[in-house]
């Protein structure tokens, strides 16, 4: 027998070699009651590189791109600057611009829509349907240079609104004021 055999308990060998008393492997060289394997050693050894890199030689210090992103959420967005002379280059406010007063004076010219003759507004509603058969109110009122109110009542009374599908929000003629349809049914 050999000298170390003899250091070697009777339940240890009983037992085998590498046995302890729980019933669980011991691997040289890990010290602790649980004794890791060394699979699980290498990836806490693995997870603790990975948490030094990523945190830097210090637990506390970021580095990467979170510290790059608090930096530049700490920058200001506007700096001041101090100038080295007054300067002459001021704009002057204008209380009324260019396009203002052009629109003002078109519309002086325009005046306000009076209500013209109901047969004459009639008259320039048909001719507009001859044209084409579906308009929007606001072409109509460019058109006919009437009131939207006195329009409506107007449109009302000859022509549908429709609602729905690719002709939405227009107006056209109802079937007895469409002579055109008429045309189409006989050729």
């Amino acid at each position: 027998m050999r000298p170390q055999d003899l250091a070697i308990s009777g339940a240890e060998r009983r037992r085998g070699p590498g046995i302890s008393g729980a019933g669980r492997p011991q691997y040289p060289g890990i010290s602790g009651a649980r004794g890791l394997r060394p699979w699980d050693q290498r990836s806490r050894e693995a997870y603790q590189h990975r948490d030094q890199h990523d945190r830097g030689k210090h637990p506390n210090t970021l580095i990467g791109p979170a510290l790059l992103q608090i930096e530049e959420s700490s920058k200001p967005v506007r700096l001041s600057q101090q100038l080295d002379k007054v300067v002459t280059t001021n704009y002057k406010p204008v209380a009324n611009h260019q396009y203002n007063i052009e629109y003002e004076r078109k519309k002086k010219e325009d005046g306000k829509r009076a209500r013209a003759d109901k047969q004459y507004v009639l008259d320039m509603l048909f001719s507009a349907f001859e044209k084409h058969q579906y308009y929007n109110l606001k072409d109509l009122v460019d058109i006919t240079k009437q009131p939207v109110v006195y329009l409506k009542e107007i449109l009302k009374e000859i022509g549908i609104q429709n609602v729905k599908g690719i002709h939405k929000n227009t107006w056209e003629l109802k079937p007895e004021y469409r002579h055109y349809q008429g045309e189409e049914k006989s050729d």
